[in-house]
């Protein structure tokens, strides 16, 4: 029951935060997926130059870049 509640706060807290990204005005949207490609209607692509990707803080695989 315990692992519920911490699972339906999470995700309650999660919803919450990403719901205060401001999507109006939004230039450019890059996913740190393996490519510079804009994935915003605005398609500013560019190209990944001397960055390899790398683990974040939380310690996933590719989504940060060194």
């Amino acid at each position: 029951m315990r692992r519920h509640l911490f699972l339906i706060f999470f995700l309650v807290i999660s919803y919450q935060l990403f719901s205060q990204v401001p999507l109006n005005g939004l230039v450019a949207y890059y996913p740190f997926n393996g490519n510079a490609n804009d994935l915003s209607p605005s398609s500013y692509n560019g190209i990944v130059s001397g960055a390899v990707l790398t683990s974040h803080r939380f310690g996933i695989a590719g989504n940060a870049y060194f």
